[in-house]
């Protein structure tokens, strides 16, 4: 029996394989002299916990580079689904190893963007006329969305104000910081900071989805698109109703915190609640473009 032909290429498989070869190696790194290098582990105090997790993102990536070049579905939201699996741990691991992961993520990212070009070669004609058919204007809200999703998820430790939350009591500061960090500024200025693991699946949540909204949305897959706009913005939900527990986590003691709940919320919140909506409001809104006939 003659099998079926391949619907991608072996381009991005190569490309894929490489990110996850050199992610295996920055996990072993990290396995090893985690605690010595620093911020470029991303300040992990431990190192057989982000190590293991580097080697299983790594080996995802591999995996699912390997699906995607031999996939032969004729299925766009099944292929689509092997390339967010390659660039879905590129993300997290930006958040979760620090500058080590820099070649990894941007060569995992490479092989998405190299995947998704072939796929969009090899799918038919009148499929890639709808896709081509998105109008401008919506894929600048994707791609804005994105940003504002991602901003804060990435960067903010570094930049004041785009953390998710901040709140100041008795001199005191607390600030719930990525990727899993509750940290504590004290008047004299000693910090302290708590790994906490719900701040950490919030951010993840959040990169997950503005990577798989901003890939699937502009290609067309409105239902996956709409899907993980929602997710990033149950995970904010999320993480404002558990506000008061995460911060308790530091010791704080705040008189009538629920009165304070809302204003204790940073820049970054309302910057992903804003982007999560660019992107969930027209694909709601505004019925899915049509196919030429």
């Amino acid at each position: 029996m003659e099998k079926e032909p391949r619907l991608v290429g072996n381009r991005g498989f190569k490309i894929g394989a490489a990110g996850g070869a050199l992610g295996v190696f920055i996990g072993l790194i990290q396995l090893v002299a985690g605690s010595h290098v620093g911020s470029l582990n991303g300040n992990n105090e431990g190192t057989l916990a982000p190590g293991l997790l580097t080697l299983l993102l790594s080996a995802f990536a591999i995996y699912c580079s390997y699906r995607a070049s031999r996939e032969t579905s004729p299925d766009l939201e099944r292929r689509i689904g092997w390339v967010i699996g390659i660039a879905i741990p590129a993300g997290i691991g930006f958040m979760t190893t620090g500058l080590l992961w820099s070649i990894p993520g941007v060569v995992l990212l490479a092989a998405s963007g190299s995947l998704i070009r072939e796929i969009i070669r090899e799918i038919g004609e009148k499929e890639l006329k709808t896709i081509l058919s998105i109008p401008i204007w919506k894929r600048s809200l994707l791609c804005a969305g994105f940003l504002l999703i991602i901003f804060p998820a990435v960067l903010g430790s570094f930049i004041e104000g785009s953390e998710l939350a901040s709140l100041e009591q008795g001199g005191d500061e607390y600030f719930v910081r990525p990727p899993d960090r509750v940290l504590k500024e004290e008047a004299d200025g000693t910090t302290s900071s708590s790994g906490v693991t719900g701040v950490l699946i919030i951010h993840i949540m959040m990169v997950f989805g503005a990577i798989v909204a901003l890939i699937t949305g502009n290609l067309g897959a409105r239902t996956l698109s709409i899907s993980t706009s929602l997710l990033v913005l149950v995970s904010l939900l999320f993480f404002f109703f558990f506000l008061p527990n995460i911060m308790f986590i530091e010791g704080a003691r705040f008189s009538q915190f629920e009165a304070l709940h809302f204003s204790a919320l940073s820049g970054g919140w309302f910057m992903s609640v804003s982007g999560t909506l660019l992107i969930l409001v027209p694909e709601l809104v505004i019925k899915g473009t049509e196919e030429p006939g």
